[in-house]
């Protein structure tokens, strides 16, 4: 989780972030009992009628990896509405558009 007001917007005109997910690590993993280690991500989701996301196919094969990804973009939209307006989009490409110039300066001023 990073903050895009900072870096990538460089104005602080617009409020953002990311998330940075390599969609890499199983959340399937289970415990030597044989229950789940992650059970909030990879278990059944009482919100979602006890749906799995883990073993619902996308793209024709099981979201083991992309689970997390997944969860946090549906579970955040409809909790909080946590998605950018076009206009604040507009600002932080804006911001973009100058990002290695300001890490040029950055870094030589370091």
């Amino acid at each position: 989780v990073e903050s895009a007001t900072k870096w990538i917007g460089g104005h602080g005109t617009s409020i953002g972030g990311i998330i940075v997910d390599g969609s890499s690590f199983d959340w399937l993993v289970k415990k030597d009992d044989g229950s789940l280690k992650f059970p909030a991500i990879a278990g059944p989701q009482p919100s979602y009628h006890d749906a799995v996301f883990a073993q619902h196919p996308i793209f024709g094969v099981k979201a083991t990896n992309l689970v997390f990804i997944l969860l946090a973009r549906v579970k955040t939209l409809r909790d909080m509405g946590g998605c950018l307006s076009p206009f604040n989009a507009f600002q932080l490409i804006q911001g973009i558009e100058t990002l290695s110039l300001r890490a040029r300066a950055h870094s030589q001023n370091a």
